[in-house]
């Protein structure tokens, strides 16, 4: 959290870009949706509370449990590299009107 806002500190008084940059705007706003993504964890609850289960015969294939991870480890990745490329390129961009 305190490294995030140095970041943020440091774009709007060392960069001397306003925090309503359409850009800058978009990416924090990407970069909320990380975190979220990342407290949620709905896959890493459920795999704790489910005890070792056999394995019937079979039964092959990602679980459910695995295919929740991956998906929010593609969304934090994907999200990632859209801030990445939102931080380098600082397109202009029209939010409202």
């Amino acid at each position: 959290m305190a490294m995030g806002v140095g970041m943020v500190a440091g774009l709007v008084i060392v960069g001397g870009w306003s925090l309503l940059t359409p850009w800058l705007v978009v990416a924090l706003v990407l970069i909320a949706l990380m975190m979220l993504v990342e407290y949620v964890r709905p896959w890493e609850q459920e795999a704790k509370a489910a005890p070792s289960a056999t394995v019937a015969v079979g039964e092959t294939g990602p679980s459910r449990n695995e295919q929740r991870a991956l998906a929010g480890r593609l969304t934090i990745l994907a999200l990632f590299g859209i801030v990445a490329i939102l931080m380098v390129t600082k397109p202009h961009l029209a939010l409202v009107g």
